[in-house]
């Protein structure tokens, strides 16, 4: 009837996206954030900041920010985001709309701790996880002493199963030295066995 509404765009948690897999700037790195067209975000009904979740072998949630170059159909994510999810470059990815996750009481990182302080490895995981979602095995890079990239795992979460990591939240280092900073890194095979 010429007295209806138009129809609302696609409603938050009814939409599904698939878009192929590119690799994030270097500046989205180890944010927690993902990149989609506008038009992409729109038909999600997300608005920039919100949580989506990424689908691959497993999913990864995280903050949606738009694309500067507006290309449709494609997902930029980080390679801790793409190891996550279990997803190559070039791959299709399943993009949702969730409810945003309620803000985390406590949140445990795994990592290989050896030759680095509590204090250090505290501050490095409390950068590491600063206002992004979290969920039990994500996979976060630490920035510890003057650069040096320790490779963690999200091990808990509580409330669960996905938290927005805020100020003032209890942080747990668990030391687990089966999260090795070497794998993923091509060619290393033999030496990380």
């Amino acid at each position: 009837m010429k007295d209806d509404p138009p129809a609302p765009p696609a409603a938050a948690h009814d939409a599904v996206l698939r878009a192929t897999v590119e690799a994030a700037a270097p500046v989205d790195a180890d944010r927690g954030a993902l990149r989609l067209a506008r038009a992409d975000m729109h038909r999600l009904g997300l608005r920039p900041g919100e949580v989506c979740v990424v689908r691959g072998e497993r999913a990864v949630h995280a903050r949606v920010l738009p694309r500067g170059d507006g290309a449709a159909g494609c997902v930029a994510l980080d390679a801790d985001q793409r190891e996550t999810a279990g997803l190559a470059l070039g791959e299709t990815a399943e993009i949702l709309a969730v409810p945003q996750p309620p803000d985390a009481r406590r949140i445990a990182i795994a990592c290989a701790s050896a030759g680095v302080s509590r204090a250090d490895l505290v501050a490095a995981a409390r950068d590491a996880v600063a206002d992004r979602p979290a969920a039990v095995g994500d996979v976060l890079r630490l920035r510890v002493g003057e650069g040096r990239g320790l490779r963690a795992r999200v091990a808990a979460v509580q409330p669960g199963p996905v938290v927005m990591a805020r100020a003032g939240l209890d942080l747990e280092i668990v030391d687990d030295p089966a999260v090795s900073a070497w794998r993923g890194v091509g060619g290393l095979g033999p030496q990380i066995r």
